[in-house]
């Protein structure tokens, strides 16, 4: 129940519990939850927030995992809806560094027994470049996808 100590109160006085039955009730404030969740450094927004998904947690009873568990919930929220900006500058810089990266790439695995792998139609323009090159009996193999529009290397070992 996330509420003010008087609704609290007023709410275990309103429990029909006999007077000689002993009750146990954890009170978590928003300090003991900030605690709790130190690792995250939690804005007041974002503590709020996992003050309200608590109430609805608790209600049949949980444990300080369960803290844990809502923080990490709302940060990952965070973490896949968040955007980042990039210079213009520094785009163009990335993206004909991984332009000559391709190239290199291109030239030495013809030489190696790379696969270049184009597509056709309205998508002519990408491509696929994989690279293997072999370590005693183990194959490393590399790709690049359409350098136009990516600069990731995805290596599988």
């Amino acid at each position: 129940m996330y509420c003010t100590v008087k609704e609290i109160i007023r709410d275990v006085l309103d429990t029909d519990v006999p007077d000689s039955e002993c009750v146990f009730a954890v009170v978590l404030t928003r300090g003991d939850v900030r605690h709790i969740a130190q690792d995250w450094s939690l804005t007041d927004d974002e503590l709020e927030t996992v003050m309200q998904r608590l109430d609805d947690a608790f209600e049949y009873g949980a444990d300080v995992s369960v803290v844990h568990g809502v923080v990490r919930e709302l940060m990952e929220e965070k973490r896949a809806s968040r955007q980042v900006t990039v210079p213009a500058v520094m785009l163009e810089k990335v993206l004909a560094l991984a332009g000559s990266e391709m190239k290199r790439l291109y030239a030495v695995g013809s030489e190696n027994g790379a696969t270049v792998m184009r597509s056709s139609g309205k998508n002519a323009k990408q491509w696929t470049l994989c690279y293997r090159r072999w370590t005693g009996s183990t194959c490393h193999e590399y790709q690049h996808r359409n350098p136009r529009n990516s600069a990731q290397l995805q290596s599988r070992d």
